[in-house]
């Protein structure tokens, strides 16, 4: 039994400091080039002198959704791969880091985790939600708290957690909505 609340003790202190990791390197997609043609309004030929142009005074360039999607997956796909070039890391004494991932179908990325010197048999259903239930309040925190998450905000990317033990099961997934992180915390800094 000690050794179960051992466990417990561990999963509630698990941190995510991965996350200011991997969200710490400079990643840039590629920029979309511009041809420096006009686009059409319209496919006639009365339309053309309606045709957006390419000036320098807004020196702006513009994309098309689908551009700016396909930026925004490869973005969030070098994260991943940037943290998974790392794993499986040991991030504090009995929690590894085994893999992060991005589902570009759902807009999640996901980071998962293995519990060392744990067995999901040694735990009580009571304790592993309690153990989810802080986890998760902590994870909040840290997330709002977190600059280097701005951009995960701005695109609404779902945040999950996944926790196993050595043998590979599941002890719980923590699946977090950008409201529950959309904000950074202010407290009293006047903001």
């Amino acid at each position: 039994m000690k050794k179960s609340i051992n466990t417990i003790a561990l999963i509630v202190s698990i941190p995510i400091l991965i996350m200011s990791c991997a969200t710490s390197h400079p990643v840039t997609a590629a920029t979309p080039q511009f041809d420096n043609t006009a686009v059409e309004t319209s496919n006639s030929s009365e339309n053309k002198k309606n045709k957006p142009v390419k000036t320098e005074k807004n020196n702006k360039i513009e994309t098309t959704q689908n551009d700016q999607t396909e930026q925004k997956h490869a973005r969030y796909q070098t994260i991943a791969d940037e943290v998974n070039k790392q794993c499986p890391l040991k991030i504090e004494e009995n929690t590894r880091i085994d893999s992060a991932s991005y589902s570009p179908e759902q807009n999640e990325f996901s980071y998962h985790y293995t519990i060392l010197e744990s067995q999901k048999a040694h735990l009580t259903e009571d304790q592993l939600t309690v153990a989810k239930n802080a986890s998760r309040q902590l994870i909040i925190s840290k997330l709002k708290s977190t600059q280097a998450l701005d951009r995960f905000r701005a695109d609404k990317i779902i945040m999950v957690f996944t926790y196993q033990d050595e043998k590979g099961n599941t002890l719980f997934t923590i699946k977090i909505n950008p409201d529950e992180y959309s904000s950074p915390q202010t407290e009293n800094t006047g903001k």
